[in-house]
């Protein structure tokens, strides 16, 4: 699974096809924009999409996530 899916690998029944999954996926279609999605805005999106327990848990890994350094290109190609 790509690095934006890896994420979400523990979702069951669905994975990556969940609504809890999608939502902010859809917030971050690029890693840069990705890199840039506060806390608020990732909890923001899991809320909307149904998710309530270990919202804060998930906020978090999902932030180092879309932060890691296999998220971006190198500087020069």
């Amino acid at each position: 699974m790509g690095g934006r899916g890896r994420g979400f690998a523990h979702l069951r029944n669905g994975g990556i096809t969940k609504a809890e999954a999608r939502v902010p996926l859809a917030l971050a279609l690029t890693p840069t924009r990705a890199a840039s999605l506060t806390r608020g805005q990732i909890r923001a999106a899991l809320e909307r999409a149904g998710r309530a327990r270990q919202v804060e848990q998930d906020v978090e890994r999902l932030r180092q996530i879309f932060r890691a350094d296999h998220m971006r290109l190198p500087d020069q190609i």
